[in-house]
Formats: C-alpha cells, structure tokens, sequence
C-alpha cells in the first residue's frame, strides 16, 4: 500500500516547477482557487476564468497528456460559434438576420371571380291535372259558380284529377255520348261541344231541365236556352245541384264536352 502511493504521488511532485517552498505553496493555492471548474457531471461551465500562474505547462506525455482548458466549442471563450452546440447530423446554422421586407407575392395570371349566369325558372305548362295560377281553376269554373248562385246552389270546387279523367272520357267516346267514369268521379254529364261554348252547354243543355231553379226565370228562353230538347229528363241538373257534389271538373274532345264531380 505504501509503494502504490508513493508511484501515485511522485509525478505530481515531479511536474511542479522549482521554486522556494513557500512561494511554491502560495502559487498552487492562487492557481487552484482561479482555475476555471468543468462540472464533468452537468457538464457546465459556471466559474470565473483562470489566470496563468509563473509555472510552465507541464513537459510530458502520457495517454491523457492535453490538460483540460476551454475547448473551441465551449461556452464563453469568445470565439464565433461558441453557443452552438456540434453536431454530424446537419446544419442548423441560420442565416443573418434581414431586414429587408418581403416583396409581396405576384400572380402572373391573376383571375377574377366571374358569376355563375342565373337560369331563371321555368314555369311548367298547364295540363290536364294542373291548374294554372290564380283564380280557383280554370276560367270556366268561374262560369259554373256563376250559374251555380243564379240558381241559388252552392258553389263547386276545381278538380285536376275529375278533370283529367273528363278528358280520358271525351277520347274514348269516339265522338258519341257515351259515358265512361274513371277512379275518383262519382257523377258525369255530357253535351255535344267544346270549351268555347262551355256556358251554352252549362246553362241551355243541363241546368235548364230544371228552368224553375233559376231565380230569372227567363234565362232559358233566351240564348242560351234555345234550341237544346231535353226530352223530359232532368239527370244533368239533378247531378250540378245535388249538395253532395262539392268537386267538378271539365274537358273536351272529338266535339264531346263532359264535366266529371265528386
């Protein structure tokens, strides 16, 4: 045990310049207290800097002859880089700040929104199953409600669906009165004609078999009455002013006018 210290001791001995004892031991204590402290276990340069002592840097060489001093890379010695840590994997260096203000960015085709034409609405055509808008229906039902309250009747409401099948029955009468009820009509009256003398058919050929229920008394023999024989029958005004009847609707064809209610 003694032998081992004595080999550990003797080049430290060995590296210290002559001097007078006590000047030597003066120097060592300056050197230790002022020399710069490298925390191996943080790894953190945190003490004041070092000043030279009047010694020399020791002469020999061994596996670790480099005595630790501030690295290149080391925080606080002054030299360009120093708080960047080194690394192999890349630059991440960055370049001096510019001042200069970024040019805004140009569009070489700059485009302008264009709006999207609008295609106005198409209104669909009136048909057989549609009523056209305004009013209550069709223009002849103004004409039934007309004569409705001449009679002293109550008024009727207009059907697309009895008008479509009023028309479904004038095409497949093939010009002869012959009736034909489709789904949804529960009553039907027919005449020779067309809508342009829808009001002659209404008053002269069906409300007219009963002449006593208009309150003027002459309208059947006047224009509208004239010329039509009802042979005694009443059917066709029994069917227009029976209150169970609150929907009508009409249509022509081959000369065949018939008008369908529910």
């Amino acid at each position: 045990m003694r032998t081992s210290l004595l080999v550990t001791v003797l080049p430290l001995v060995g590296a210290m310049p002559r001097s007078p004892p006590g000047e030597r031991d003066t120097k060592t204590v300056v050197s230790e207290r002022s020399w710069p402290s490298f925390d191996e276990r943080n790894s953190v340069w945190g003490r004041p800097g070092w000043k030279w002592s009047n010694w020399k840097w020791p002469d020999w060489h061994g596996q670790d002859w480099h005595w630790p001093r501030p690295g290149p890379d080391k925080p606080g010695n002054g030299k360009p880089g120093n708080d960047q840590p080194g690394s192999d994997g890349g630059d991440d260096s960055c370049d001096p700040d510019d001042n200069t203000p970024p040019s805004p960015p140009q569009d070489p085709t700059p485009t302008k929104p264009v709006p999207t034409p609008g295609v106005p609405p198409v209104s669909p055509a009136p048909t057989a199953t549609q009523a056209p808008p305004g009013g209550n229906g069709p223009d002849y039902m103004k004409i039934v409600n007309k004569w409705m309250d001449a009679c002293g009747l109550r008024q009727l409401q207009y059907d697309p669906k009895l008008e479509s099948n009023a028309l479904k029955a004038s095409q497949e009468s093939d010009g002869q009165l012959k009736h034909k009820m489709f789904p949804g009509t529960m009553a039907q009256v027919m005449a020779q004609g067309d809508l342009s003398s829808f009001e002659r058919a209404l008053v002269g050929g069906w409300l007219c078999e009963t002449s006593w229920r208009f309150k003027d008394r002459s309208v059947c023999s006047g224009d509208l009455g004239r010329g039509w024989n009802h042979m005694g029958q009443t059917g066709h005004a029994d069917i227009l002013s029976d209150a169970r009847y609150t929907k009508i609707g009409c249509q022509a064809d081959q000369n065949i006018l018939t008008c369908d209610c529910a």
